[in-house]
């Protein structure tokens, strides 16, 4: 009886090695959701180099998309929307995770998980991806910006194509979303700007007002906007304001383009040397 017992145990416990061996040979994506930093960006592994699943790695396919509800982030402003698709038609359940970081895989922003998505964090990162499989591969998410302009923000997303072990694949991709353009007030008064004469032969005056103190330079540009000269005029007063620009034996005869700077503010002018 004694010995009837332990073959039983002995065929128990090579059953369960059976089952596990036969579970994990039918992998799908990880109803979990993936560890934390398997996102293939900026050093980080997938969940196939990471050893979760068995298969191929696909980088930037057509198949793999991120995609926002707005062309630029505004810093401090409202949530956008992201979209993650993985249209790969093989396989059965999708997955997937992604990171918003800087360039120097500095956290930017934060995301909000959606429905069937959970947030984990690694190394001061915050990490987004499916709490259960998808059968449609698309997910939708909240990502707020960073309050201030910290420049171009980084995704990196993996997408797991969920199939049986050694057919899996796992795309991975990245997509930037930059700061909205930021208009500077000029301190130029509105159409000061004037040059005489124009066309010009020996030298040129460009008089212009200021709203406020500025610092100024003017730039002069070829048409194709390679930098002739500069000249910085630095720190003048509200009011009318002028500067003769030398041309005789300093700038070709041609057209260029007078650029007014001051405090980052531009105003552009032709100008003609004769």
């Amino acid at each position: 009886m004694k010995k009837l017992v332990l073959n039983l145990i002995a065929g128990l416990a090579f059953s369960s090695s059976i089952l596990l061996v036969g579970y994990h040979s039918s992998v799908f994506s990880n109803g979990s959701g993936p560890p934390a930093g398997r996102t293939g960006g900026l050093g980080e592994s997938t969940c196939i180099s990471g050893g979760c699943h068995v298969g191929t790695v696909l980088q930037s396919p057509t198949t793999l998309s991120i995609t926002f509800s707005t062309q630029n982030y505004t810093p401090g402003g409202p949530p956008v929307t992201v979209t993650v698709t993985n249209a790969g038609t093989a396989g059965g359940r999708f997955g997937f995770q992604v990171k918003s970081v800087t360039s120097a895989n500095v956290q930017a922003g934060s995301m909000a998980a959606g429905t069937g998505q959970r947030v984990s964090s690694s190394g001061g990162r915050q990490y987004l991806g499916h709490s259960t499989p998808s059968t449609s591969g698309v997910w939708s998410f909240q990502w707020t910006p960073p309050a201030t302009n910290i420049g171009d923000v980084l995704f990196f997303v993996a997408s797991h194509n969920g199939r049986n072990q050694g057919s899996s694949t796992v795309s991975t991709g990245a997509v930037s979303l930059s700061p909205s353009p930021v208009a500077l007030p000029s301190p130029i008064a509105s159409s000061s700007v004037r040059i005489f004469p124009n066309p010009a032969t020996e030298h040129a005056v460009i008089g212009y007002a200021l709203d406020k103190e500025a610092d100024v330079t003017v730039q002069i540009m070829s048409l194709k906007g390679q930098m002739v000269s500069t000249y910085s005029l630095g720190t003048q007063t509200v009011g009318d304001q002028s500067f003769k620009l030398p041309l005789s034996g300093h700038i070709a005869a041609g057209q260029y383009v007078v650029r007014l700077v001051a405090n980052g503010a531009v105003q552009s002018h032709k100008l003609v040397v004769l």
